[in-house]
């Protein structure tokens, strides 16, 4: 019998959903640039698609979100960005790749941990306000 997968997006698991999370540490260390940074998911149920939202320094990035499993597989695609003009823009792309490179994601104790390919903690979020 083939293992099914199943789409966390069809699960009661709304803990990712239900808060904005705040950018604690990109990479094990806290960019003071990156201090107001957050991240927000919305599904879209009429669409079957679940979409991110973020605020890097100066401008909003956005994109396409998959959740693979149970098992906390998660990627980040189409990721694009206002562009307004900064002197730290280059923190902003900085953020935007890594979440490009998240494969998997943690939920522990108020605490969002996105990780690599290789299970590498690289963007650390801490819970905030019900959205």
């Amino acid at each position: 019998m083939a293992c099914q997968r199943e789409n966390l997006y069809f699960t009661d698991d709304d803990r990712l959903f239900s808060h904005t999370w705040q950018l604690v540490q990109i990479q094990g260390r806290k960019l003071d640039a990156l201090s107001n940074s957050n991240l927000r998911f919305d599904k879209r149920t009429n669409e079957d698609l679940i979409y991110f939202g973020a605020f890097g320094v100066c401008n909003q990035l956005f994109g396409k979100v998959e959740i693979t499993d149970t098992l906390g597989g998660i990627s980040f695609s189409n990721v694009g960005s206002t562009f307004i003009g900064c002197d730290k823009v280059s923190q902003e792309q900085f953020l935007a790749n890594t979440l490009q490179n998240v494969k998997s994601y943690r939920l522990t104790e108020g605490f969002l941990m996105l990780l690599d390919r290789n299970g590498v903690v690289r963007l650390t979020y801490r819970q905030t306000e019900a959205s």
